[in-house]
């Protein structure tokens, strides 16, 4: 049974039984309406009806006036988004024609959203885009700032804030603007690294190495794991430069510990560590730098610190220890006893291991000057030959690309490496080894 049937049952069954209990109690009864007046004689059971049809009727009226009320909020809706959907389309037409050029009739179609859908956040966010777009920042930061009290961690809102203000170089502001950004979505990459970059920007270390760490817990493929590693022990080395050595000291112990191949890392604990005033802590920071990362260089300011103390021998022991197997070592070892004068020792060493470092360039040149300093003149002239042409008997002619600068033994018509056409010439300064 559907409701209204069920009320009409409702209301005949109610006359009824009001019928039967009119007619089982006829008496009379008397009362008042207005004070002054003759009472109103009637019957009791017809008061009671009376009443109840005064609240049927009360009832009926609330239940139609709770309907309209429905209909008419339910209306009001549809037309508010109605009304929204013609803003939106609006918007999307004005965005259309802003992309053609045609900025004020873009500026028009935004000014009739605004009165469609007054208040509404993307017709304000398209219209601060305008503003950018037409170059009136103030006004744009202005109708920015005013929608971020309603909705202070709006993605697209604080977007456009971040552009404002990088159009303003306001450093304080940008900073601000990620943070809260980040409030919203700490592991939001793209917002870490740009506030990265601010402080990189400005030379805060600290800052910029406090983000990088949170950069770091966040990527997880192999490679970027590598990269953002290798960043943070960057920034890390740029901050220890700025702090005094036994500050420093710490920082690039963690460093080396976490990053070990960073020589840069390495060079500077030594730096620190001889400020500090322990120069052999700084001799194995840099010998140990050296097995871990392969930079030579680090050897190399071993050397200076030994020679500056007079402890040259040590170096050479350090050197022969290194390079028992060959490589830079030797090398580097062959060097010193050059510059001593040893220079029988520093050729022994280099004929020994002419298919290693001795058959470089390096250990060729190293050899001609030792030669040289002994007095073998047609050796010297020989090594430093084979060091600078290699063991062909030719002459050298050389051909340079005017574009990549790539030299080549032959002439072609096109650059093999950049492939530009007759852009090889003949270098008459070519003394590298040529190419086959």
């Amino acid at each position: 049974m559907s409701g209204k049937l069920r009320a009409v049952a409702v209301l005949v069954v109610a006359l009824l039984a009001f019928g039967y209990v009119f007619s089982l109690n006829p008496g009379i009864t008397e009362f008042k309406i207005i004070p002054g007046k003759a009472p109103i004689r009637t019957s009791f059971a017809l008061i009671l009806f009376l009443f109840f049809l005064t609240g049927f009727g009360v009832a009926v009226f609330a239940t139609a006036f709770q309907g309209a009320l429905r209909s008419f909020a339910f209306w009001r809706f549809a037309r508010r988004s109605q009304r929204k959907d013609e803003a939106r389309q609006m918007v999307v037409e004005g965005r259309s024609r802003a992309a053609l050029g045609r900025i004020g009739a873009a500026r028009r179609l935004l000014q009739r959203a605004q009165r469609k859908s007054p208040g509404e956040t993307y017709v304000a966010l398209e219209t601060a885009r305008m503003e950018l777009a037409d170059g009136r920042v103030d006004a744009a930061e202005r109708r920015l700032k005013g929608l971020l009290k309603g909705a202070p961690h709006n993605s697209e809102v604080l977007s456009l804030l971040l552009d404002v203000n990088r159009r303003r170089n306001n450093f304080e502001g940008q900073v601000a603007t990620l943070n809260r950004w980040l409030e919203v979505d700490p592991g939001h990459l793209p917002a870490l690294r740009t506030l990265r970059d601010l402080y990189t920007g400005v030379g805060n270390w600290a800052e910029a190495v406090r983000v990088q760490g949170r950069i770091l817990a966040k990527v997880t493929e192999r490679g970027e794991r590598v990269a953002a590693r290798r960043k943070l022990s960057l920034f890390r080395y740029r901050q220890a430069a700025t702090l005094p050595p036994a500050r420093a000291k710490g920082l690039l112990e963690q460093v080396v510990r976490e990053d070990e191949v960073f020589a840069p890392a390495h060079a500077a604990l030594g730096d620190a560590l001889l400020a500090l005033g322990d120069g052999e802590a700084a001799l194995r920071a840099w010998a140990r730098g050296y097995q871990v990362s392969g930079q030579a260089g680090l050897l190399l300011k071993a050397e200076a610190l030994r020679e500056h103390d007079g402890q040259v021998e040590e170096m050479l022991k350090l050197y022969r220890k290194l390079g028992k197997k060959g490589g830079i070592p030797l090398l580097l070892r062959a060097r010193l006893l050059v510059q001593l004068g040893r220079n029988e020792e520093a050729l022994k060493l280099l004929e020994d291991d002419r298919q290693g470092v001795g058959g470089t360039r390096a250990g060729r040149l190293l050899a001609g000057e030792a030669q040289r300093r002994i007095g073998s003149f047609d050796g010297a002239a020989k090594a430093f030959h084979a060091a600078l042409y290699g063991e062909r008997a030719e002459l050298p002619v050389a051909f340079v690309c005017d574009q990549c600068h790539r030299g080549v033994p032959e002439w072609a018509a096109t650059c093999a490496r950049c492939e530009a056409v007759d852009s090889l010439g003949l270098d008459v300064g070519a003394v590298a080894p040529l190419e086959r």
